[in-house]
């Protein structure tokens, strides 16, 4: 592989050549690896702004997944188990909770960070859906909407869950077709009205239609960059402000590797999932949280990468290699969790070294 400068090089002139992404430029001279799944979220927001007009200011080319990724918040941990009558939710998430942290969801912080204006148009009645959705059609090549995935036949989702939003993008393919990209199935064709069915009833702040304006100024997106950089360090190392924060950042994998054995604490697995079934779909939920890029870590490098250039900081792209690393880490425990004959002690064990490394990289992060 040539010396990073002259790699770089080589990656920007790929870029501007084929229009492809940091990361997808940068594959082309690299030896194959674990593959770079990717984010719904990224993935759906990335259309939508190339499908409204919307360019990086700064390479001239649609914005990359990982750019957005990153700056929406990237990477963090969180635990949390919510107990209903008849059923117990647990879920865990490497990337930044913006809900949390923010109070915004991840189009509207990315959104904020590029200074490009965004409307969230509720979709819960289907005839104000149906037309708002036909108006950014007409404005826009591609759209981002939400869906229920509950509700639309065909999808794979956890038995228990009464709903689940996903945010995919729509493109007109005739008068009553559209295409829809990204479900677990790529890009489908469906009648409009399957669509307005499938769309997304429940609370706001999990989705809708989103639509984006004309910024009003150009955005200083290495100014963007650097402080959502700061932004991820500080809350996967300083996220406590009541108990509840606990259950997020590093000190939220330390709490948990408690929890998956102590028998006295009511929280803990052994009185949340007394029964071996009961333990298996937690286990489930683990794999479901946290696998596909190595818990957002192998995104999150490629993003550090994109920051590297834009930036011109050679430590972030060495710190993009620690993350690989992690992610690395993170698949293997994955691995773990989905073996039938775990125990919680066996992941238990593994994840006091994986909440060291997180902190000594967050703090990399921080200084960086």
């Amino acid at each position: 592989m040539p010396r990073q400068k002259n790699f770089k090089r080589l990656v920007r002139e790929r870029m501007a050549k084929t229009g492809e992404s940091y990361t997808a430029a940068r594959a082309h001279f690299e030896p194959a690896g674990p593959r770079l799944t990717g984010d719904p979220d990224a993935a759906a927001m990335a259309r939508a702004l190339a499908g409204a007009g919307l360019a990086n200011p700064v390479t001239g080319l649609a914005y990359s997944e990982e750019l957005l990724f990153g700056l929406a918040g990237g990477i963090n941990f969180s635990y949390l188990v919510f107990v209903y009558p008849g059923w117990t939710s647990t879920n865990l998430d490497g990337r930044f909770n913006t809900l949390y942290f923010e109070k915004k969801g991840f189009f509207e912080t990315a959104a904020a960070h590029l200074g490009v204006p965004l409307r969230i148009r509720p979709t819960a009645k289907a005839d104000s859906a149906d037309k708002h959705l036909r108006q950014a059609l007409s404005a826009a090549t591609e759209v981002a909407l939400t869906v229920d995935l509950v509700r639309m036949p065909g999808q794979e989702t956890p038995s228990p869950m009464p709903y689940l939003p996903r945010t995919v993008t729509v493109a007109s393919a005739s008068e009553d077709k559209l295409v829809v990209t990204g479900l677990s199935s790529g890009r489908v064709t469906m009648g409009w009205d399957d669509v307005v069915e499938y769309r997304w009833t429940h609370n706001k702040k999990y989705g809708g239609l989103y639509v984006f304006g004309e910024p009003d100024t150009a955005v200083d997106l290495r100014a963007a960059v650097t402080s959502a950089i700061g932004r991820t360090a500080e809350c996967l190392l300083e996220p406590s402000r009541s108990s509840y924060d606990g259950n997020f950042g590093v000190q939220g994998i330390r709490k948990w590797a408690e929890l998956l054995t102590d028998p006295r604490d009511k929280r803990g697995w052994p009185k949340v999932f007394a029964t071996a079934e009961a333990q298996r779909e937690a286990l489930d939920s683990v794999v479901r949280g946290l696998t596909g890029d190595g818990a957002g870590r192998r995104l999150y490098a490629a993003f550090l990468d994109e920051a590297s250039d834009l930036l011109d900081e050679s430590g972030l792209a060495q710190l993009a290699e620690t993350y690989r690393g992690l992610a690395d880490r993170w698949a293997d425990f994955v691995a773990l969790a989905g073996k039938p004959d775990v125990s919680p002690a066996e992941l238990a064990a593994r994840l006091p070294e994986l909440a060291e490394a997180e902190e000594a990289a967050a703090r990399l992060l921080k200084v960086g």
